[in-house]
């Protein structure tokens, strides 16, 4: 299917539901926005979807269920946002997801169920917000960067992505990590938790078994909803906490259970003398 260049728009379930197509799907050079459910439950692309440079907008739900792609999903640098539902269930993508620097948000569910995916998931330099299970279900990425732009991450952003490997550091923008954020991530050995963040959400950080260090850098404790942010830690030996700031933590009611696994970050005083 061939758009052509002198579309500007795709509208509303333009091509909802649409089955039996073969081939790429191509999309000219002059189109700014897709509607909601433009193509929505369609089957038979292959090859690449190449999201061009010229799109500032993605409704909600606009390639929701397309699962015959076969190739990368390719996003141009003009998008502003990845509304709800954009391309959720779309699970026969592969390869890296950049999501640009144009970006500033990703909607609710914008790529749950998009699992095929199989090395590394960047995130641009200008998103402030990761919406509710944006990512859920997402098994394939083997690393994620989260950029230093991002507030909010929200519930369930990637719960299931169980093949993250690695390292993971919330960046000190973060004020948010709600519950369910990083369920079942079990393949992280170390997490670094931001200076900014505020509220880590119950179960923010369930059954990442693999996590046998914690750095939480915010001098003040975090606030945990309760006491299982992370449950189902089963390796998790130490969580470093700035330096003089362990009794802080220790008596904080949320953080008394983890007390005995808190040890204070270590500042080495050198003095140089000639």
């Amino acid at each position: 299917l061939n758009i052509p260049n002198s579309v500007e728009s795709i509208g509303n379930c333009a091509f909802d539901g649409c089955k039996g197509f073969k081939g790429s799907l191509t999309i000219g050079s002059s189109v700014k926005s897709i509607g909601f459910n433009a193509f929505s439950g369609c089957s038979g692309f292959t090859g690449d979807l190449i999201i061009p440079n010229s799109v500032t907008s993605i409704d909600v739900e606009a390639f929701s269920g397309c699962s015959g792609f076969t190739g990368s999903l390719i996003i141009g640098n003009s998008l502003e946002s990845i509304a709800n539902y954009a391309f959720s269930g779309c699970s026969g993508f592969k390869g890296n997801l950049i999501i640009s620097n144009s970006v500033k948000s990703i909607g609710d569910n914008a790529f749950e169920g998009s699992f095929v995916y199989i090395n590394s998931l960047t995130i641009g330099s200008s998103v402030e917000s990761i919406g509710i299970a944006a990512f859920k279900g997402c098994g394939g990425f083997r690393s994620l960067t989260i950029p230093n732009s991002v507030k909010n991450i929200n519930g369930r952003a990637f719960q299931g992505c169980v093949n993250f490997h690695g390292s993971l550091t919330i960046p000190n923008s973060v004020t948010f990590i709600g519950p369910y954020a990083f369920d079942g991530c079990d393949g992280i050995m170390d997490l670094t938790i931001g200076s900014s963040v505020k509220t880590i959400d119950k179960l923010a950080f369930q059954g990442c078994q693999g996590v046998t260090n914690i750095k939480v850098k915010p001098g003040t404790p975090p606030r945990l909803s309760n006491s299982d942010a992370f449950n189902g830690m089963l390796r998790l030996k130490t969580i470093t906490v700035p330096y003089g700031c362990g009794d802080a933590y220790k008596t904080q009611k949320t953080w008394t259970s983890y007390a005995g696994m808190i040890t204070e970050d270590i500042v080495y005083d050198l003095t140089v003398t000639s």
